[in-house]
């Protein structure tokens, strides 16, 4: 999920945030990666 700084960067806005990735994290089915991680997964699985 990318999180556009204009729209959530207001400061009313950061506590529904962190509730939010609070109940993300909590969750054993969410996984939390970066953009390269899934680059290096994509091209692993397209060498294959």
């Amino acid at each position: 999920m990318g999180n556009n700084p204009h729209i959530i960067g207001f400061p009313h806005r950061f506590p529904f945030l962190i509730k939010m990735l609070d109940l993300l994290q909590a969750r054993t089915d969410v996984l939390f990666t970066t953009a390269d991680d899934i680059a290096d997964w994509y091209s692993a699985e397209d060498s294959r």
